[in-house]
């Protein structure tokens, strides 16, 4: 922006190609020669970026403040398909990209939902949300992620700022059974659960390096 002024809300970038696309607080989203910096494509997203971009298959996927996901093609930036959900009553920003594997694009958005997209078409292979259980707000548990949806063995996990854990089956929506028992019993007083990191595992440094390892491939996958 040449006057410097203008939100600053979130957004991000991604590459591919030897292209940098990046997505900004603006309304905008663009391409660059990731050699030179200049500009292949620019276009107008109609709502600040939530998100840093996500490039698979010639589409850059990029979510807005205002619940909306948005399929661009990677050559020229000309808008594929739209999908809007739910709009939340108070928007969180800065929320991690979408992520995308077998065809589909998975996004959480500012209602709470989780969905599943097909990437040719932008129409619903399923949705979810982390704000189902008792006692527990959409907004809360799911807005803030805590980071990037992992898919991994055609499982789609997240967690939300809340601490509510999903797994669920990408093909076709449906729970994992272990997720879906905590996320039922979670409120019942007397049942509580431990989640153990890398730090926690102190018997033996193999087992600690192989904590380690799955961590790591959760975050890039």
């Amino acid at each position: 922006n040449p006057d410097g002024d203008g939100p600053h809300l979130g957004g991000g970038i991604a590459y591919d190609k030897e292209l940098v696309y990046a997505s900004n607080g603006y309304a905008e989203a663009l391409a660059l020669d990731a050699g030179k910096g200049t500009v292949k494509w620019r276009v107008p997203i109609g709502a600040p970026a939530r998100s840093a971009p996500t490039v698979a298959e010639g589409r850059v996927f990029v979510s807005t403040v205002d619940d909306r996901l948005l399929a661009l093609a990677a050559d020229d930036g000309r808008l594929l398909w739209t999908h809007r959900s739910v709009t939340a009553g108070a928007p969180m920003l800065g929320q991690p990209a979408p992520a995308y594997a077998n065809g589909l694009v998975v996004v959480g958005f500012g209602s709470g939902q989780i969905s599943a997209l097909r990437a040719d078409s932008g129409t619903i292979a399923w949705s979810d949300s982390l704000g189902a259980s008792r006692l527990r707000s959409a907004l809360t548990d799911y807005t803030a992620i805590r980071g990037l949806p992992a898919i991994y063995g055609g499982i789609v996990y997240v967690i939300g700022m809340g601490g509510l854990v999903a797994a669920i089956d990408l093909p076709t929506g449906r729970p994992s059974g272990l997720v879906e028992a905590i996320r039922v019993v979670s409120d019942i007083d007397g049942i509580a659960f431990v989640h153990f990191d890398d730090r926690d595992v102190v018997r033996h440094k193999l087992v600690q390096q192989i904590v380690k390892a799955y961590d790591a491939f959760g975050q890039r996958s």
